[in-house]
């Protein structure tokens, strides 16, 4: 089963889908989907990047609050 991230809008508290690159909608047809669970876990996940010498986490804010659906 497909699966696809889901939040709701701090705007409008209506549900808000992941569109990929990190672009959100309210349109349900316009989510990205993903095939399996771990694809979905990957993007939510937070990252750590390198500034200069140092590791930086990411808490990948934009997520914070998503659930992973499947369909």
């Amino acid at each position: 089963m497909p699966f696809y991230i889901k939040k709701t809008s701090i705007f409008t508290n209506l549900p808000t889908y992941y569109k990929g690159d990190n672009k959100w909608g309210d349109q349900y047809s316009d989510r990205k989907s993903y095939a399996n669970k771990s694809e979905a876990d990957a993007v939510v996940a937070p990252t750590t990047r390198k500034i200069g010498d140092k590791d930086v986490p990411n808490a990948n804010g934009s997520f914070k609050n998503s659930t992973i659906v499947e369909e």
